[in-house]
């Protein structure tokens, strides 16, 4: 209570005091003593709350009126609540960054598992094609060796059917003897020069020849001489032939009468006529005797001297009747047979021709 009225009373003179300053003309000597007792009151309750530190003691610290915050404190908090928050942003981060590693790593596995499966799938994708490639080339291998086979045994079949017709060739025609009716068997050496050279000129096709295998044809290169065979391989006829000359040979082998026909054939070659063509095999043909013209007076003489003689380019030259024959009877199809035989005197003899102008 006694604290209370002191303070009151202090409240008082300082109030008085201040208005006694503010306006000196209210100033009163009560007023000062009453200032000045207030300011001893003041002071001492002063002394009082704070009593003087003793000698030697360590000075008082400062009273912060009460409320007020701490500076230092705050400071200290505010950077302690700094250092947390730093740390806990440095924990986020660290964590942020291990998530991100993490998130990397297994990104990478994923990644790295993909490129595994891709990798397998290839591969088996690629053994599967090699596979593929290799039954492939089996097959084609095999195919090849399976027909590389069939054509060798077709080969050697061919060699062996060949070697045994030469080894067992048929039964050949009988040869011309001395003793032939050349009369009969050879027409054209019972006829004249102009029977033999000449023609009437008609351009008659022929009859219907008979088949193919009716006859069959040889000629001997080596004494000029053709020969039909009969199917029962009796002479047919006999033909005094020109064969060709060296560099031209008439081609020996076995043939079939070919299906070109002339009735009165030019030779671009060599600017000349032939009468009754009948091909033999590609540009070789039984033909007559040669003409300058295509007339049967423009003989070509030489070609009559040589008959009997090797003197053509590769064709058979006849007489015109024996040509006329071949034309009208050998159909194609036909087999001819072009061989050389040894010298046959008597049968060149048997066929000698009458000489021009006969």
């Amino acid at each position: 209570m006694k604290k209370r009225w002191t303070i009151l009373l202090c409240l008082s003179a300082v109030m008085a005091a201040c208005s006694a300053k503010s306006n000196p003309s209210l100033r009163t000597p009560d007023m000062e003593k009453a200032a000045d007792y207030a300011e001893d009151v003041r002071l001492h309750a002063i002394e009082k709350q704070h009593p003087p530190e003793a000698k030697g003691s360590a000075p008082a610290k400062s009273v912060k009126p009460s409320g007020t915050a701490d500076p230092e404190k705050e400071e200290e908090s505010k950077s302690e609540k700094g250092k947390q928050e730093k740390e806990r942003q440095e924990i986020e981060k660290r964590e942020k960054e291990k998530r991100e590693i993490e998130k990397q790593e297994k990104e990478k596995q994923e990644k790295e598992k993909l490129e595994k499966e891709k990798k397998a799938q290839e591969t088996a994708q690629k053994q599967a094609a090699e596979k593929a490639k290799a039954e492939q080339e089996k097959a084609e291998a095999e195919r090849v060796a399976q027909e590389k086979a069939a054509a060798e045994k077709a080969a050697a079949d061919k060699a062996a059917a060949e070697q045994a017709a030469q080894a067992a060739p048929p039964p050949a025609p009988p040869a011309p003897e001395a003793g032939l009716d050349f009369a009969k068997l050879a027409p054209s050496t019972q006829m004249s020069f102009e029977e033999l050279t000449g023609d009437s000129g008609i351009d008659e096709d022929p009859d219907q020849a008979p088949p193919a295998g009716t006859y069959t044809l040889e000629v001997d290169t080596g004494n000029n001489v053709m020969i039909a065979f009969a199917q029962d391989g009796s002479i047919a006829r006999l033909m005094r032939c020109t064969t060709g000359k060296s560099g031209t040979r008439t081609p020996h082998g076995e043939y079939r009468i070919g299906r070109e026909r002339k009735r009165f054939g030019y030779f671009d070659e060599f600017d000349c006529y032939a009468q009754y063509w009948t091909q033999v095999v590609d540009g070789i043909f039984i033909h007559s005797l040669l003409y300058n013209e295509r007339d049967a007076s423009s003989l070509i003489r030489s070609s009559y001297r040589n008959i009997g003689r090797a003197s053509s380019h590769g064709c058979i030259r006849l007489t015109v009747p024996d040509a006329r024959w071949v034309y009208q009877n050998i159909a194609k199809g036909t087999t001819i047979n072009i061989i050389a035989k040894e010298k046959d005197e008597a049968l060149r003899a048997g066929l000698a021709l009458p000489p021009i102008g006969k």
